[in-house]
């Protein structure tokens, strides 16, 4: 148990120690090439994308071109979704969110796109990953 790489999936026992960083991600390997980041739809925090991306690359090495969709959820009652699309992840994020709700989905969202890039698909052992590493992901970003 003691050589097992933490990769998301160790959040829990990670969380339980009190750690001030996110355990690393089990992708670890060498990069072929940069993962893209496209944006979509409208939103007033749009511009943030980029960067909260960017962010999120300096904790956990994403694989995917990841596509954030900016559309109206409030049919959905929910603030985002992550979905492969082949190669690519596909996030909507709900584009009527105040900006510290629009960087807290994205990073929840990239979360899963991670979770989806190490094959965990259990939905209750992700959400639980996800709502655990946004508000400290979030803390993070802000205090940059």
């Amino acid at each position: 148990m003691g050589s097992e790489p933490h990769g998301l999936c160790q959040l829990s026992k990670w969380y339980r120690r009190g750690s001030t960083a996110p355990p690393m991600p089990y992708n670890k390997f060498i990069k072929q090439r940069e993962a893209m980041l496209f944006t979509s739809g409208s939103s007033p925090h749009s511009h943030l994308a980029q960067s909260v991306f960017e962010f999120f690359n300096t904790k956990y090495s994403v694989e995917s071109d990841v596509e954030v969709y900016h559309t109206d959820l409030s049919d959905d009652n929910a603030f985002g979704f992550t979905e492969v699309n082949g190669e690519e992840q596909f996030i909507q994020i709900h584009n009527d969110l105040n900006e510290n709700d629009y960087i807290t989905t994205l990073l929840h969202e990239l979360v899963h796109v991670v979770q989806n890039e190490n094959g965990q698909f259990d939905d209750e052992l992700r959400e639980q990953e996800a709502y655990g590493l946004e508000s400290i992901l979030f803390n993070q970003f802000s205090s940059n």
